[in-house]
């Protein structure tokens, strides 16, 4: 069998563009056909998007779309991959209509089929809950809220010992007009920071935000993002044992309240 090898990166019916992964799934205009015909995402946006991971990751920090709503985005663009992976094998383009049912087909058939596999709600309760560290081991809970009127965000900072004991906790305010997801890093940064200030040596670095991946290396941060994540690994050489952890929203709700109790200070409270 005699395959056709792609020599270069150009889009075979625009030359003239670079085939990255955000033209392919969201600025050519067979994904805009295909993203109008689906609904799920109203606004188009500028045309620009170098990475589609990027685009992603500002759809759940930043706009926090619903978990439905990203299964149909993930699975309209897996769609869109394979139909352009057929196309370079000698098949022929869906239109944008085509594409958006068989992503809908084979979305609900995923679900049908992993639904009876799917976690009772007693422990997806649990799982949310906020959990003390091993013994010898703190936590450090992390979260950052925008306050988009004042151009500022804030950090929130929590360390408690095995039995639960706060031994230290922040309010901070940054002058920053950033996004979420760069108060979530900067509330992760914080932490590392704040336990090496207060001179705990051996602990658990735990939030909410999907900042965890970037740090465990299981994916890539945005890259805006890069350059803080890397600096966080630098700094957590300086400790004895750190691990990271993800709790869901209601288990990082104290360090929720300390993020947004920064709004009415002027720096710090410690």
């Amino acid at each position: 069998m005699k395959r056709k090898v792609i020599q270069h990166g150009l889009r075979d019916e625009c030359s003239a563009e670079m085939e990255t992964t955000g033209h392919v799934l969201w600025s050519y205009q067979k994904a805009k056909d295909a993203w109008v015909c689906s609904k799920v995402i109203v606004r188009m946006g500028g045309d620009e998007c170098g990475s589609f991971f990027d685009f992603l990751w500002q759809l759940v920090m930043t706009v926090r779309v619903e978990e439905d709503k990203l299964a149909q985005i993930v699975t309209i663009a897996w769609a869109l991959w394979c139909n352009r992976n057929e196309v370079r094998n000698g098949g022929k383009w869906k239109t944008g209509m085509e594409i958006t049912r068989w992503a809908a087909i084979y979305l609900a058939e995923y679900t049908a089929a992993t639904k009876s596999t799917s976690f009772p709600r007693q422990m997806l309760e649990l799982r949310s809950l906020w959990t003390p560290p091993p013994a010898s081991l703190f936590k450090v809970n992390v979260d950052g809220a925008v306050f988009s009127s004042q151009g500022s965000v804030g950090i929130g900072v929590l360390i408690r010992d095995e039995e639960g004991r706060v031994e230290a906790a922040l309010s901070k305010k940054i002058m920053a007009p950033v996004g979420a997801v760069e108060a979530e890093a900067k509330a992760f940064e914080a932490g590392i920071l704040f336990a090496k200030d207060i001179g705990i040596q051996e602990f658990i670095l735990e939030g909410d935000s999907i900042i965890y991946n970037a740090l465990c290396d299981t994916s890539s941060p945005p890259s805006a993002e890069e350059p803080v994540t890397i600096g966080m690994h630098a700094l957590c050489r300086d400790f004895g044992r750190v691990e990271f952890s993800h709790v869901r929203r209601q288990g990082n709700r104290p360090t929720h309240l300390l993020a947004k109790h920064a709004q009415s200070i002027v720096d710090f409270s410690t």
